[in-house]
């Protein structure tokens, strides 16, 4: 990937292109994020620090159907400019506090799921987020 810098005109002839960025050295797609045991690692982990900075988004699905149980998906953009998704998570009902259950499948939201990663519980009179 080479990064230019033109000026705010564009280059116009007399401006010259700034020195390519370097190469990274770490690839995602070799990862092969698409098979669930390596998906399942990639998210238990840390980012490797030769990734650099990796953009996501979180898109969060709000129809009136699903108004006070809303999801919220976590998309990864791909070098080729693709969404790659993650993980998925949902407000579970029927507790006393928030409870947010964590999965990376976008259908299977079960506890005893072999997609399911944890749960989110927040606390508000602490106000404080335990991740388990």
């Amino acid at each position: 990937m080479k990064a230019e810098w033109k000026g705010r005109g564009g280059d116009k002839g007399g401006g010259a292109a700034a020195a390519a960025a370097p190469e990274p050295t770490w690839d995602v797609r070799a990862l092969k994020l698409e098979e669930p045991s390596n998906l399942k690692a990639f998210l238990m982990k840390p980012v490797p620090q030769e990734a650099g900075t990796l953009l996501c988004t979180i898109r969060r699905n709000k129809s009136t159907f699903r108004k006070m149980f809303p999801s919220y998906r976590l998309y990864m953009k791909m070098p080729d400019g693709t969404d790659l998704f993650l993980m998925v998570s949902k407000k579970r009902s029927g507790q006393k506090t928030s409870n947010y259950l964590i999965s990376m499948s976008e259908d299977d939201l079960q506890r005893k799921s072999p997609n399911y990663l944890g749960k989110l519980r927040v606390r508000i009179k602490k106000k404080k987020e335990v991740f388990a």
